[in-house]
């Protein structure tokens, strides 16, 4: 392939694709079909410009394998039904996954991670291992936590002075986690989906927040208990 950018969309019934390459590639991406999405398995071969890569398959990928061909990539999107994540190149600093993860020890290996997004589409139990990994990435700047993520995990985080934005989408949260302690620059919020929030004086500690979401959550039916908090803080 000696085109820059690609986009590729696997036939109906179409269960793997590849060796997939090209020396010039620099933006790729692997679609299954909108209709009948039987494609399960991606290989990858020698993508040595590669920046950025997507592979979209929800209903059955289940493993991408060759991601060491390309050791220029930044940015990598994968959804579809991976219960671990494949093994990743050093080079990455986005990662956005929509998956039933069960393992995430991959994480482990990429302190380097600027952005993170993790959504368990489907996720049947609340188990996540490795996400505590998340701990050790100093310069994360953006995090987000869709679905059935352990908070847990978020409770248990060190300071991440870098962390400008924060997503806690579709969860059920009894309380708003003390976001302060571990995210004390923290600008921008989003609490969409969520529901339950007994407890949300946690808003009102953070210093430099500006942006706050609430689209469909519980806190959207109650704006008049969620503005208080934000004019009380500092």
């Amino acid at each position: 392939v000696g085109a820059a950018k690609l986009a590729v969309t696997a036939a109906t019934g179409t269960r793997s694709m590849g060796p997939v390459g090209g020396h010039a590639l620099e933006d790729l991406s692997i679609r299954g079909a909108s209709e009948g999405d039987a494609l399960a398995r991606v290989e990858l071969s020698a993508l040595p410009a590669l920046r950025t890569l997507e592979v979209s398959a929800l209903r059955a990928l289940t493993e991408v394998v060759g991601l060491e061909h390309a050791p220029r990539l930044e940015k990598l999107v994968l959804r579809g039904q991976l219960t671990a994540l494949p093994r990743l190149p050093s080079s990455l600093r986005t990662l956005e996954v929509t998956a039933p993860l069960e393992d995430a020890s991959e994480l482990e290996r990429h302190p380097e991670l600027r952005e993170l997004s993790v959504h368990r589409a489907g996720a049947r139990t609340h188990r996540l291992g490795g996400l505590e990994a998340i701990g050790r990435m100093s310069g994360l700047e953006r995090l987000g936590l869709l679905g059935q993520t352990p908070l847990a995990v978020v409770d248990a985080l060190p300071e991440l002075a870098t962390l400008r934005r924060l997503s806690l989408e579709q969860q059920e949260l009894e309380r708003i986690p003390e976001l302060v302690r571990f995210a004390p620059n923290l600008e921008v919020l989003s609490l969409s989906n969520c529901r339950g929030f007994l407890e949300h004086d946690a808003i009102k500690r953070l210093p430099k927040l500006r942006e706050l979401y609430v689209h469909g959550s519980t806190l959207a039916r109650f704006p008049k208990q969620i503005e208080p908090q934000l004019r009380a803080r500092p």
